[in-house]
């Protein structure tokens, strides 16, 4: 029975991605045809129900004891004395509030769980039945994306207002990080493995039809990566050099460039005129950030500055660290830093993983939607785990 449940529980983890996927999909369709049908629902459904089987197989197995285990314990109790605090002793404000904190505290701890249910099973098969998939919707998300282009088909568009196609994924912040993980994966593929970066442009090429900055500001971060700490040799120095030039010649336009950046915004000019080009630049989060720090300064005690209580449901700035923040304040932030230290930090590791890792992490310090979403940090954790495994396997350390 035990060896059952077992099996079963390692078969939906193989599959974990593509039911996300499918869901999410669904929904993405379903709301664009008939706004009224409500079907992003399905999503959080799906995650809920994930979510309890690895509670209850956690119980089971008696994995409690599991050091990830006590950091899900630590971030919900933390952020549990940060709500009552926020509530000021007042149960029924507490209550009020309870299903939205507890939506967010599940978004923060499925990573831990996941973590915990897949060492427990056969992990490497869970991380390359997940990674076949990734490589199989990015595959098919080509024509996809292409078609849409030639043909303007509305359905595949991430933005509708202006350039931007995600084609079947399920929004335009998933397809972003999708695309980057993807990248990443067929970079340190094309690194250890020696393979052809022709997919590697491919999909680089594809990320930018989504039209997001976060896109472009990972190539960016990845071409001065490869630049300066892999390229050797005399062809480095060259592109550094190209590099450097390309700086200079920049900053000579760099009035023509702003105003590029500006009008490729549709409400660009605007928002310039209203808040100025930082503001254009990471998307309004400045005007979040603002409420956000007015809330706190309204409603907070010094015990939140420790214990957070802010359920980002309801106040969300799309900034990671400035959401976990709110959530679980500074205790409950370097709880979390300590436990991506723990699981995505191993000795002797490549200094190219540990390169990639926090380019991504300061991705999310502007941009938000890694720890929160379920898909994405997931996601990050399979290719992660993926390169760990791709390092054992070649010997190498670029």
């Amino acid at each position: 029975m035990l060896e059952d449940f077992k099996k079963i529980t390692q078969n939906i983890l193989c599959i974990f991605l593509l039911l996300v996927l499918i869901v999410g999909i669904y929904s993405k369709w379903g709301d664009r045809i008939d706004e009224t049908l409500a079907l992003k629902k399905l999503s959080r459904y799906l995650k809920v129900a994930i979510e309890l089987l690895l509670l209850v197989y956690i119980v089971t197995f008696k994995l409690w004891r599991h050091v990830n285990v006590r950091y899900v314990f630590a971030f919900f109790a933390i952020s549990f004395i940060g709500q009552l605090f926020l509530a000021q002793g007042n149960l029924n404000l507490w209550y009020e509030q309870a299903w939205s904190h507890a939506f967010t505290c599940a978004s923060f701890i499925f990573l831990p769980l996941f973590i915990v249910v897949s060492t427990n099973l056969d992990v490497k098969k869970i991380v390359d039945t997940n990674i076949r998939t990734l490589k199989a919707v990015a595959l098919i998300n080509i024509p996809i994306v292409a078609l849409a282009i030639i043909f303007d088909l509305q359905i595949f568009r991430s933005y509708y207002e202006r350039f931007g196609y995600d084609g079947i994924l399920p929004s335009s912040a998933a397809a972003s990080y999708f695309y980057v993980l993807v990248i990443t994966l067929f970079y340190v593929e094309c690194l250890l493995k020696k393979e052809h970066p022709i997919w590697l442009f491919v999909h680089s090429f594809m990320a930018l039809m989504i039209g997001t900055k976060t896109i472009w500001l990972f190539l960016i971060l990845l071409m001065f990566i490869h630049l300066f700490f892999v390229q050797k040799g005399k062809l480095a120095r060259y592109l550094k050099f190209a590099t450097a030039g390309l700086i200079v010649v920049f900053c000579f336009f760099l009035g023509t460039l702003k105003e590029a950046v500006i009008n490729f915004f549709p409400h660009g000019p605007d928002l310039y005129e209203e808040r100025g080009f930082l503001s254009v630049l990471v998307s309004k989060r400045d005007a979040f950030l603002a409420m956000a720090l007015n809330y706190v300064d309204e409603n907070w005690t010094w015990v939140n500055y420790f214990f957070g209580g802010t359920n980002v449901i309801d106040i969300r700035v799309e900034m990671e660290l400035i959401n976990m923040l709110l959530y679980m304040g500074l205790l409950g932030t370097i709880a979390y830093a300590l436990f991506l230290r723990r699981n995505f930090f191993v000795k002797g590791q490549a200094i190219i993983k540990t390169l990639l890792f926090f380019a991504i992490i300061t991705l999310a310090m502007l941009t938000g939607g890694v720890f929160y979403s379920v898909f994405v940090s997931t996601l990050f954790y399979i290719v992660f785990k993926r390169i760990d495994f791709l390092h054992e396997t070649n010997h190498t350390r670029p």
